[in-house]
């Protein structure tokens, strides 16, 4: 019997919505963190993905120290220094794609 047809989707799930969908994950952690413990590990897979596909880091560091304090507002400021740093990834991507349409 091939249950491979029960845990694959229709269709390819693409890099950016991965990506997305780790973000998603990192917002609602610093949303519920006010109200819930939300170190969990969901939250640092989604870490731990989005650090290693950028070569910064000084986002990642302030949201793993928020977290772990806990410090809602360096979660918020790691959050967006984590979404700076890979709006800075898709540029560098499109420029490498097409660097004459600059």
């Amino acid at each position: 019997m091939n249950l491979g047809m029960y845990f694959t989707p229709e269709q390819p799930i693409s890099s950016i919505e991965i990506r997305n969908e780790h973000l998603r994950i990192l917002y609602e952690a610093v949303i519920d963190a006010e109200d819930f413990d939300v170190r969990n590990a969901t939250v640092y897979e989604a870490l731990d993905y989005l650090q290693d596909i950028t070569s910064r880091t000084w986002g990642f560091s302030l949201y793993r120290e928020g977290l772990e304090r806990p410090d809602l507002i360096m979660m918020r400021l790691g959050f967006e220094h984590i979404q700076q740093h890979l709006g800075e990834l898709e540029r560098e991507k499109n420029k490498e794609r097409k660097p004459w349409t600059q």
